[in-house]
């Protein structure tokens, strides 16, 4: 099953009505317009960080641009991926670098997920994607539990890897009724984890135009 129909699955699963608002992440307010994105200053960055977006065709050329690549039923739904570049002139020549994010006190590799609003068609955040490194789950786990309390939904598992060896795998969700929050250890592989921020609405709006083009896995049975 798609990780975006896993995540959006557990959201349903999981909300409460502890908060009303959408969650944001350093200022990046889920359900925010494009116009309202391009606008904000960069938290970290400088007002001379770039924004690309899929379809940039500078794109291709610049270091962690295939990030904002989407599949064919996303293009098909038109969610757009954007980021912020900065330029590196550490080589001695120009090129455009996608520029981190700080979250908790970790350099993080974030992309913002847009797709139309059914009623208006304008363009708003319904998810940003953060992936980081094994090594700081700790770090991530204090300080998202300080912020927001105790997860709405906690649920923890064994993996293994190639090798046989079995370790633990966990899955926290902080959820309201307009957004949630997805902290998952071991996602992909044993040394990676990743963070979503999904506004409800949106997201389920997606899952739902994914699954009326590509059908559901019992469809091709």
């Amino acid at each position: 099953m798609k990780a975006w129909i896993v995540a959006a699955l557990l959201v349903a699963a999981s909300i409460s009505t502890a908060n009303a608002q959408p969650y944001d992440l350093r200022g990046f307010k889920l359900g925010m317009t494009m116009d309202e994105f391009l606008v904000m200053r960069h938290p970290d960055g400088h007002s001379w960080l770039r924004i690309m977006c899929t379809g940039n065709p500078d794109a291709a050329q610049a270091t962690g641009g295939a990030e904002l690549r989407v599949s064919s039923t996303e293009a098909k739904i038109g969610v757009v991926r954007c980021n912020h570049f900065r330029n590196d002139y550490g080589t001695g020549t120009a090129r455009l670098t996608g520029f981190n994010m700080d979250v908790a006190g970790v350099k993080v590799f974030q992309r913002f997920e847009f797709v139309p609003d059914p009623a208006s068609a304008e363009l708003r955040l319904f998810r940003i994607v953060i992936d980081s490194n094994m090594d700081y789950w700790d770090q991530f786990w204090s300080a998202y539990n300080e912020k927001f309390g105790k997860p709405s939904s906690l649920k923890t598992e064994k993996v293994q890897n190639g090798a046989g060896a079995t370790f633990e795998k966990v899955v926290a969700v902080w959820a309201n009724k307009e957004s949630s929050i997805l902290l998952e250890q071991r996602a992909a592989k044993i040394n990676l984890m990743k963070i979503v921020y999904q506004e409800s609405a949106l997201s389920a709006y997606v899952a739902q135009k994914a699954e009326a083009i590509e059908g559901r896995p019992s469809d091709k049975l």
